[in-house]
């Protein structure tokens, strides 16, 4: 469940940085 939340946290930097 930790690993999800890490991931969604990740995939929201990468769009932020788009």
């Amino acid at each position: 469940m930790y690993t999800m939340q890490s991931w969604s946290c990740i995939f929201l930097i990468i769009c932020s940085m788009q």
